[in-house]
């Protein structure tokens, strides 16, 4: 993602959807020293910020129908719930439990070593990093995220158990089949797709087109 694109989805998010810095972190996958330089070094008008407190001392503001409602009936994940509220994570997990709104396991009963980014925002070609807990791949889930979505992405490692989560083209036969007709050669298509040159290979004779 672009500094200039990402200072865009920071200001909507900021100023027109009224995120908080934290929230708007989470959902782009980026720390708050980060949201706050792109809008200091634009010399952009912060908000005042609210003293700090204890949730746990506090009625819970999020209405316990709303989340039910989003979290079990809609079924979407904690991080597409609070971008949907405009809610840190944070929040809306301690929110749930004050309400006594179970938490889901991931697939399999398996606890995830990650927090989970928003990838449902992410346009073709922008990223998301991912830190891991203890080094491994988030690539399973995330992918099994991103078919439920309709989308398709690509995972690589960008040390210190970090992971770039890439949105790429559908790898479609109509498109498959241009190139093909470009004479583009197999090397440069899987490059185009951030694929394999065995994917690609593999497409071809799924689609018939060898």
């Amino acid at each position: 993602m672009s500094n200039k694109s990402q200072f865009e989805k920071i200001y909507r998010l900021y100023f027109d959807e009224k995120l908080t810095v934290p929230a708007i972190a989470e959902n782009l996958g980026i720390t708050r020293q980060a949201v706050y330089y792109n809008l200091r070094s634009r010399n952009c008008q912060l908000r005042p910020r609210k003293g700090n407190f204890n949730t746990y001392n506090l009625q819970p503001a999020i209405p316990k129908d709303e989340l039910e409602d989003l979290y079990l009936g809609q079924k979407l994940t904690l991080a597409e719930v609070s971008r949907r509220i405009g809610r840190s994570r944070d929040v809306v997990r301690k929110t749930m439990i004050e309400h006594g709104i179970p938490i889901k396991r991931p697939t399999g009963g398996v606890l995830r070593n990650f927090d989970e980014p928003d990838i449902s925002s992410l346009g073709i070609g922008d990223q998301i990093i991912v830190k891991t807990v203890n080094g491994i791949p988030p690539n399973t889930y995330l992918a099994k995220r991103a078919k439920k979505l309709g989308i398709r992405i690509v995972i690589r490692s960008i040390g210190d158990k970090s992971f770039a989560v890439i949105r790429t083209p559908l790898l479609a036969k109509d498109q498959l089949k241009a190139f093909k007709n470009d004479g583009l050669s197999v090397t440069v298509i899987a490059a185009k797709y951030l694929a394999g040159r065995k994917t690609i290979v593999r497409l071809f004779r799924d689609y018939g087109l060898v």
